[in-house]
């Protein structure tokens, strides 16, 4: 523990700083600051989320997937990094693993309207559009002000429409 307390204190200063600089619009070098937390503190969740979110912002998605991981094995279930997490993989094409923190994101905090919504655009991703429908109107009726859940839920209603209509057709057709 007080080998702990050492590694949290000694990055207190790289924390400070990359801190500011991300405040600053500095992101690559907050990235780098923040690489130097987590050398110094391995078990800052903290440290490793901020890490992530910079490298998503920065569009370096595999990198930050990796802190990303590295923040949820420190604080299991924490709804911020699913939340994060869930995102990025869905960036990088991994539509299961997206999937999966979606669940788990949803399962933790199913009240919270942006987990719903996230765990929508995962299903929608894997094309498992009724249950994306079904977390969308969740989230909606969690915060009704969302308009990113409201549009996917109008795009799918309507790809619905569609897909129900051509099967009409074909079923009057034989």
């Amino acid at each position: 523990r007080r080998a702990a307390r050492v590694d949290v204190a000694r990055a207190d200063l790289p924390r400070l700083l990359a801190t500011t600089l991300a405040s600053l619009g500095q992101k690559e070098d907050a990235l780098a600051a923040f690489s130097d937390v987590v050398r110094l503190a391995p078990d800052d969740g903290e440290a490793w989320l901020s890490r992530g979110r910079l490298a998503a912002s920065l569009g370096r998605h595999q990198e930050a997937r990796e802190s990303l991981e590295r923040a949820l094995a420190v604080r299991p279930g924490d709804t911020e990094i699913l939340l994060e997490l869930s995102g990025v993989r869905a960036k990088l094409g991994l539509g299961a693993e997206s999937l999966s923190a979606a669940e788990e994101l949803a399962r933790t905090a199913p009240g919270d309207a942006r987990a719903q919504a996230r765990l929508g655009e995962a299903y929608a991703a894997v094309s498992r559009a009724d249950e994306a429908i079904t977390a969308f109107e969740r989230a909606l009726s969690l915060d009704p002000s969302l308009a990113d859940p409201r549009a996917q839920l109008g795009k799918l209603s309507m790809e619905r429409a569609v897909r129900l209509r051509a099967a009409r057709d074909v079923a009057g057709a034989a």
